[in-house]
């Protein structure tokens, strides 16, 4: 494999996260890949994340924090301000990047130039399993697989540099927070930049009932509204107007019965 030097930039917000914030990054230091800088933002925390991130005796992260949480669109954007490199790579502050995880990214960018984004499939675990199960993903999504679900994993991508700032970056308003990912991801379509998904999982990513009550039915409802704004931007047919709703019934489910029924289905 070819070796490479390019720089990348990781930007991550950080949210209360103390319990989770220590293997997160230390997921990053152990990267094959060495020529990385990690922006830290802690968004307001109320616990010790913010003390925990001073900790990390490294020169590669640099670490800033918002005096009141002002939500993640806003303090990525922050990130992306501080960062040097060519390459943006998301990293969430309470999942795990796999070792390669940056070297397989960046090395893949750069030997397919059509390809914009590239992220990956993910291994979604909790605090008494490991390894619950890997979802899959599709390869070369469609713009109509972002209205039906969201094909990208956000926290396991790598963006170039220049597509984020052609797009102006996440959207900071109330109406995407909590879906600046669906928007990014439609914005960054409009303009005709493709998007890869690693079939290999290079990412894991914490799945348990808490994640499922962070979703609140609010934040579906962004979700849709992105979505139908996303269809007439897509130019896309009027059944998916109708499909943009899909996400907001799961929604309707109790968080208890979707946990259990996401864990039997995947057995």
């Amino acid at each position: 494999m070819t070796e490479y030097h390019d720089l990348i930039s990781i930007i991550m917000g950080v949210y209360n996260a103390e319990d989770t914030l220590r293997p997160a990054i230390n997921s990053i230091i152990d990267q094959t890949y060495s020529n990385w800088e990690l922006i830290i933002c802690d968004d307001g925390s109320t616990d010790s994340s913010f003390q925990i991130a001073q900790g990390f005796i490294d020169e590669r992260i640099v670490l800033i924090k918002n005096e009141h949480n002002k939500g993640l669109g806003y303090t990525l954007n922050k990130c992306i301000d501080l960062a040097k490199g060519s390459y943006i790579a998301r990293m969430d502050a309470d999942d795990i990047s796999m070792p390669d995880r940056l070297r397989r990214e960046l090395t893949f960018l750069l030997e397919h130039p059509e390809f914009d984004v590239v992220s990956s499939s993910t291994i979604k675990f909790d605090d008494t399993c490991d390894n619950l199960y890997v979802k899959p993903v599709i390869e070369i999504p469609e713009p109509k697989d972002f209205i039906i679900g969201n094909p990208v994993v956000h926290p396991a991508c790598m963006v170039r540099r220049e597509c984020l700032d052609a797009v102006g970056g996440y959207n900071e308003s109330e109406e995407t927070l909590r879906v600046e990912d669906i928007d990014l991801w439609i914005r960054l379509l409009t303009k005709q930049y493709r998007v890869y998904n690693i079939s290999e999982p290079l990412h894991k990513i914490r799945f348990d009932y808490k994640t499922l009550e962070r979703q609140k039915l609010k934040y579906r409802w962004r979700g849709t509204l992105v979505r139908l704004r996303g269809c007439k931007k897509l130019n896309l047919p009027f059944k998916y107007y109708i499909l943009s709703f899909r996400t907001f019934l799961i929604g309707l489910i109790p968080p208890h019965l979707r946990y259990r029924l996401h864990i039997l289905m995947k057995r």
